[in-house]
């Protein structure tokens, strides 16, 4: 065989060894971070829309945006004032 092609197959090899080992390493270590981690048993917007289920006479209502600004701008202000 040529010598190019015998070097040619070794980094081939090597590259795909190192893929794997690195593909190996990051399961290995996203498995360990992940360990003490667990999903809820149950879904916690259900309370939202079994509320709104509940109540079928709720009607949408539009929020007044000049005193929702208002409110926001009050908050704003105490904030700053107790920074003093």
């Amino acid at each position: 065989m040529n010598i190019n092609v015998i070097t040619f197959l070794f980094v081939i090899f090597g590259s795909i060894s190192a893929g794997f080992a690195t593909g190996a390493i990051a399961h290995y270590l996203g498995n360990e971070s992940l360990a003490g981690i667990s999903s809820p048993q149950e879904n916690p917007t259900t309370q939202y829309i079994d509320r709104k289920n509940n109540d079928p006479d709720q009607e949408f209502s539009l929020i007044n945006e000049q005193e929702l600004l208002k409110e926001i701008n009050d908050i704003k202000q105490r904030h700053k004032n107790s920074r003093r």
